[in-house]
């Protein structure tokens, strides 16, 4: 009954301490009516087998020992799986932990049951009695039944801590695998490249924000579906996809693409395939880049163009020299007959002005190629801006009274005078009231040139109420060689030009338009330059 008892007890018992043994050793000592026991516990320590030693008894005694087994009674338990007794030792013995040895008293009888469960031995419990009868078959019995459910016990309880050390090491394991599908994922959404990854049938098992995004989405309303049904609205494959052949093949593609924008303009994209392989070798899945190059190509054109620009700027300056010498002699030729036939034939009066006016618009495109080609340094000088203005003025008051356009001048009064190039600027001046002048097809035109000091900079306003700028045209005016004029009627290089010498003086041009309606222009220079 009482090892019945006990064993109802080690089934809720945890035998790892070395407390809970010796309270297993002194019942077991109670019930088979002896004096002492020892626990052996065997354990794996480079390759030998090694004893752990619990004692008890009457005192309840507790040392931890180890040794090797190899002989003698507990050995011949261990190896063999069977239980060992032997009756009326003669050797007087004190069991001492050091020397593993009983001294002091002669021991009567002695039995050692292997611990075994499951065919795997788990250690060995050795028992002594040192007067009354010896140890008989019940008693062998009772303690090899005890010692199985003892084995079972701490089987159970390895087991279970080996199973708990085996969640811990899975929730490790997950935690890590959270933590680095997270890191993927803040990857593959962050990149400013669209990116998704298609199976076999073409249907999306992954997609970016950057994607998701294209079509006013989230990733997860696309994945599971059709990569051309969700991200281009088709109903078949897309006539240039490469996929099928990174399927095929298993290597990686790459093609350019043009898709047209609500705007109006282009959008110009990369889209480069990659397979992903399974354990086996074969080709399960593609991802797909669509990287943006719309403005790479865009800067890769501006790239030609400038050094087509650098070109055209080294032959412009080398006409220009060439053309300036005939020219100046054209105009000094011409100025020296007017003089000479002052108030003499009116006609030849007239065709002598225009051949000056000629020549000197002639020199003015010539002073605009230099100034292109960078090779004209500017004079500066105390300058008054409304004194310029009104030179500029008076030069095209002709063209202005022949087409019936009114100017409107309200020059601001006592402007500072500025460190300016007077002919730089009136060159501007006469290149922003010549393209008033031709923004106006209808009568009545109007021409309106104010000047004014505003806080710390002068701001020049030159405006018409002629046909206006389109919007797609604006932002392109002041680059070289554009002209929205029908050819022979520009260059192109005027605003450039224009935009081109109020920089250099420290200022800007703003512009602003409505077909239909005119355009201003202001030109905003700084008083310190």
């Amino acid at each position: 009954m009482a090892a019945l008892s006990l064993l109802g007890k080690l089934v809720r018992s945890d035998l790892t301490s070395l407390k809970a043994q010796a309270w297993l050793l002194t019942q077991l000592c109670q019930i088979l009516n002896t004096e002492a026991g020892i626990l052996f516990w065997l354990d794996q320590v480079e390759g030998r087998t090694v004893v752990k030693k619990t004692l008890g008894g009457e005192t309840a005694r507790v040392a931890l020992v180890s040794q090797v087994v190899e002989t003698g009674l507990v050995a011949e338990a261990i190896l063999t799986g069977q239980p060992v007794r032997v009756d009326n030792v003669s050797a007087e013995a004190r069991f001492d932990p050091a020397v593993d040895a009983w001294e002091g008293f002669t021991v009567h009888s002695l039995m050692c049951v292997p611990l075994v469960w499951a065919g795997e031995t788990l250690g060995a419990i050795e028992v002594l009695n040192k007067r009354g009868s010896p140890f008989d078959t019940r008693d062998q019995e009772v303690l090899t039944a005890l010692a199985a459910a003892i084995a079972r016990v701490m089987v159970d309880i390895q087991g279970a801590r080996q199973l708990q050390e085996a969640n811990v090491r899975l929730e490790i394991r997950r935690r890590e695998l959270l933590r680095s599908r997270n890191i993927l994922r803040a990857l593959f959404d962050s990149t400013p490249t669209s990116m998704y990854i298609v199976d076999r049938d073409y249907v999306l098992d992954a997609v970016n924000m950057n994607r998701a995004g294209l079509v006013g989405t989230h990733p997860k309303e696309l994945v599971g579906r059709r990569c051309y049904e969700a991200l281009f609205q088709r109903t078949r494959l897309c006539q240039a996809c490469l996929v099928g052949g990174t399927f095929k093949s298993g290597e990686a593609t790459r093609r350019t693409e043009r898709r047209p924008q609500p705007d109006g303009g282009w959008q110009v994209l990369e889209i480069s395939t990659y397979p992903v392989y399974n354990e086996s070798g074969h080709v399960i899945q593609a991802i797909l880049f669509e990287e943006d190059v719309t403005e790479r190509r865009r800067l890769e054109a501006s790239l030609v163009q400038s050094e087509k620009l650098a070109a055209v700027g080294q032959l412009a300056a080398g006409v220009a020299h060439e053309i300036n010498n005939p020219l100046t002699a054209i105009i000094a030729n011409a100025q020296l007959l007017q003089r000479g036939r002052s108030g003499q034939d009116i006609e030849v009066q007239d065709m002598l002005d225009v051949i000056v006016r000629a020549s000197e618009r002639a020199s003015q495109v010539v002073r605009n190629l230099l100034v292109f080609a960078r090779q004209e340094r500017f004079e500066l000088a105390p300058t008054d801006l409304n004194e310029t203005l009104r030179r500029a003025m008076a030069l095209i008051q002709h063209e202005l009274s022949v087409r019936s356009i009114r100017l409107v001048s309200d020059l601001g009064e006592n402007l500072p005078l500025l460190m300016a190039s007077q002919d730089q600027l009136q060159g501007v001046w006469i290149n922003l009231l010549v393209n008033a002048v031709d923004a106006l097809d209808e009568e009545p035109g109007e021409i309106r040139v104010t000047s004014r000091k505003v806080e710390d900079e002068v701001r020049i306003t030159i405006s018409d109420n002629g046909r206006g700028i389109p919007l797609d045209h604006l932002s392109h005016i002041f680059e070289p060689f554009y002209t929205t004029k029908d050819p022979g009627q520009g260059t192109g290089l005027g605003l450039f030009v224009c935009h081109h010498i109020i920089e250099q003086h420290g200022g800007d041009i703003l512009v602003e338009s409505q077909p239909g309606k005119g355009t201003e222009f202001t030109v905003r220079i700084p008083l310190a330059l």
